[in-house]
């Protein structure tokens, strides 16, 4: 097996054949997803990928959301061709509580995450969790599931590439040995992620599963009530009707390139297998 480093254009590609395949996949389901994050402000702002971005990112709405996690599991490729595989949290090498789509021609492996969770260039499939209309009950949601969060860190953590990471590395190694005797890995960090997502028709969405930011993860749910078609690198895609609202609620001035200092990325190192 000999590994071909990836271009970022070439990343970049295959994200939006994969999008394009899932497009029609939650066409011929009736699953409706939308745009979000970055690749919604890429539609809209750049008509396709924000040029340095290194990611796609989609949201499910909560009930559909469950559906398709029931579809995948009897239909884990996105087509016949087997190439774009399904990946949710009880499957391996997943050590995320949300869905990837992964190309299994390449393999990437992540800054900070050890080798062991490798996968595939991928998509990310995000659920638009219902959250508690009460802002107190909210925040102690996302507190608990970023606590979680944090432990998962701890559990996956290796090919250090960050400073501070290898900073504090050597005090991750003890912490983690102490997780294995209780049984914490993980998979049981996904699991205490994905318990407390508990709450049915409420006025309030937010992606709750993989919390950044409480202010910009959370969205009124009457935004996403319309979905419209969007495009993005000239082909079309599903996005919310108050878009405007969605990316001025997350970014403000979305319009507006942020510094150079301010274009973050993922980071990582992607390749085609060749076999």
């Amino acid at each position: 097996m000999e590994l071909v480093k990836m271009t970022h254009e070439q990343i970049q590609s295959c994200m939006l054949e994969m999008l394009i395949e899932f497009h029609d996949f939650c066409l011929k389901y009736k699953i409706d997803y939308s745009l979000m994050g970055g690749t919604l402000l890429g539609a809209i702002r750049h008509k396709g990928f924000i040029p340095w971005d290194d990611d796609v990112d989609v949201a499910v709405k909560a009930e559909d959301y469950d559906k398709l996690l029931e579809i995948i599991k009897k239909h884990p490729y996105l087509n016949e061709k087997k190439k774009y595989k399904f990946l949710y949290p009880s499957t391996i090498p997943s050590c995320y509580p949300f869905i990837k789509i992964i190309d299994e021609n390449t393999i990437v492996y992540e800054k900070n995450i050890s080798h062991k969770y490798r996968t595939g260039v991928w998509i990310d499939v995000f659920k638009m969790s219902y959250l508690p209309d009460d802002e107190h009950q909210m925040q102690s949601a996302f507190k608990k599931v970023s606590w979680y969060k944090r432990m998962n860190q701890i559990c996956i953590a290796g090919n250090i590439k960050d400073l501070k990471f290898k900073l504090i590395y050597p005090f991750i190694l003890p912490i983690r040995f102490i997780f294995s005797l209780f049984g914490i890995d993980s998979r049981y960090c996904c699991r205490k992620m994905m318990s407390f997502d508990t709450c049915f028709d409420t006025e309030t969405y937010g992606l709750l599963c993989w919390p950044e930011n409480i202010l910009i993860d959370t969205f009124k749910k009457e935004w996403f009530d319309e979905l419209i078609e969007g495009t993005f690198e000239g082909y079309p895609f599903l996005i919310p009707k108050a878009y405007d609202q969605v990316l001025s609620h997350a970014y403000g001035d979305y319009m507006k390139l942020p510094d150079e200092k301010d274009r973050l990325i993922h980071g990582f190192d992607a390749f085609y297998i060749e076999n």
